[in-house]
């Protein structure tokens, strides 16, 4: 009995014995696959950063595991650098953060006076919410829907005529272009367009030019969505067939008259976006025009109070919500729009200088030290901002853990698949598995955000890259670069023991 009793007890402990070492075996072969090669990986990374396609320009690299905020990779993460529309991180995760996804910005209708018999006898008053959403993103026809869905509205609230004028309150925040920083050659480009409470089609005019049948013949320019707003001259001429359009848009002497120049090859078109140097008039010109065309007959003009919305006084008609805020910033990341990015930026508090303190402060939740961060304005087109690769590092960790998330990771543009990476790394294996913001400037390349291993565990990263003396070769290096790292993900190279992040579907 005793014996047998013996005899059972080492043959179980033999067996748990065989057991404990198979699992030890496993779990040595798991933390082989689970472990970066660090030597291996900085072996690689530091070759790439000797390439000659950027040989003269000052670059920062990091790569973050995301559920520790453990640094894989860094070089060059302290420096100072301009970050161009990688600033859009900072101010559309600020405004996630601070508004929530589903944040709307609603424009208010009422008036003063009264209705008798379909005709508004007062003054319709209108109250803008600074909703940068009044663009082609959401309104498929034309930009000018949202000014017939409203004349609708009127219609169906007993409204056909209006004995008085059509005010609208402007005081959400300041008409704002930072003009102090920006490049003064850009303010005439669309990109480059002034931020208002009463924003419309991005402030901004599209002119499609059409070649010539033969070289050096005239063009011809349409202006999408008819606006008249602007008038120009078309100084476009047509080139040899495949050369390279080279356009440019001017200001003049006369107020709202541009010059469009340049040439563009045969048989091709190209498209040009011109801002308008006053968004209020230009917004509630074509509103006005469309009402008209809707049959809102209108005795006075639209003019502008800039008093506090709420101090507007009114009688109620109806209320006009933007889409929720995740659904533009979407547009905004994917579009890399300046103009969202700014009407956003100005709208976190109230005013530039309160702004930027809020950013800051969104910053050191972050993990940042929040009076060296410097955001002077939302969207990147300041040469005055400065970030480091470590502080976005930081970010894209902080994000990873937020409730909103999925909704700025949906944001990002997608490689060889949308957005300003549409035709990047298109055949290649880091196709859709790179999820990122670009930023580009003149003598300026970079790009952020993550990247996927084959298991679906993500990794943050961020690559800068400052005077630079060819941005061509500099994306080509980057796409190289993302390429190598998404090559170990897909070795199984990881960090050992932490928890696989997936990415948000």
């Amino acid at each position: 009995m005793n014996y047998d009793s013996r005899k059972t007890i080492t043959g179980g402990s033999l067996r748990c014995l065989l057991i404990i070492l198979i699992l030890l075996q496993i779990s040595s072969i798991i933390a082989a696959v689970y472990t970066v090669d660090a030597d291996s990986l900085t072996q690689k990374l530091d070759a790439l950063l000797r390439s000659p396609l950027i040989s003269g320009a000052t670059v920062a690299l990091g790569i973050w595991e995301l559920e520790a905020g453990k640094e894989v990779f860094v070089r060059n993460a302290d420096a100072n650098l301009i970050p161009a529309s990688l600033q859009k991180l900072y101010t559309l995760s600020a405004a996630l953060h601070e508004m929530g996804s589903g944040h709307q910005f609603v424009t208010r209708f009422g008036y003063r006076g009264e209705i008798v018999e379909q005709c508004l006898n007062g003054d319709l008053v209108i109250i803008a919410d600074g909703d940068p959403a009044w663009t082609t993103d959401f309104y498929l026809e034309g930009a000018h829907r949202i000014f017939e869905h409203w004349a609708d509205s009127l219609s169906t609230h007993g409204i056909k005529s209006i004995n008085g004028n059509v005010v609208i309150n402007v005081g959400k925040f300041p008409v704002y272009r930072d003009s102090t920083t920006w490049d003064r050659g850009d303010y005439a480009y669309g990109y480059a367009a002034i931020s208002a409470p009463f924003s419309f089609n991005e402030n901004a005019i599209i002119y499609e030019i059409t070649a010539g049948d033969t070289m050096d013949c005239e063009t011809t320019i349409s202006v999408e969505g008819g606006y008249s707003y602007l008038r120009f001259d078309n100084i476009v001429k047509t080139s040899m067939q495949g050369v390279k359009a080279d356009v440019s848009i001017n200001a003049t002497d006369t107020p709202n008259h541009i010059l469009i120049s340049g040439t563009i090859p045969l048989e091709s078109t190209y498209r040009v976006r011109a801002a308008v140097p006053d968004p209020h008039a230009f917004a509630s010109g074509v509103m006005m025009q469309y009402f008209k065309e809707k049959g809102i007959e209108i005795s006075g003009h639209a003019s502008f109070d800039s008093a506090f919305p709420a101090n507007a006084q009114m009688e109620t008609l109806f209320n006009h919500p933007s889409p929720p805020l995740k659904d533009i910033v979407g547009v905004c990341m994917k579009r890399s729009s300046n103009l969202m990015g700014e009407m956003l930026y100005v709208q976190l508090s109230g005013g530039i200088a309160s702004t930027q303190d809020k950013i800051r402060s969104f910053a050191a939740t972050t993990g940042v030290v929040s009076n060296s961060l410097s955001a002077v304005d939302g969207c990147g087109l300041s040469r005055k901002n400065l970030l480091k690769a470590s502080y976005l590092g930081k970010l894209l960790v902080f994000a990873q853990k937020q409730p909103w998330f999925k909704d700025f990771f949906s944001s990002l543009a997608i490689s060889g698949t949308d957005g300003t990476l549409k035709t990047r790394l298109v055949e290649s294996p880091a196709r859709e598995k790179v999820f990122a913001k670009t930023g580009s400037m003149r003598g300026i390349s970079n790009i952020a955000g993550y990247f996927t291993a084959s298991d679906g565990k993500l990794y943050a990263f961020v690559i800068l890259c400052n005077d630079v003396p060819d941005t061509t070769k500099a994306r080509q290096w980057q796409d190289e670069t993302l390429e190598e790292m998404v090559r170990l993900c897909e070795q199984g190279v990881n960090i050992r023991g932490s928890e696989i992040i997936q990415a948000p579907r």
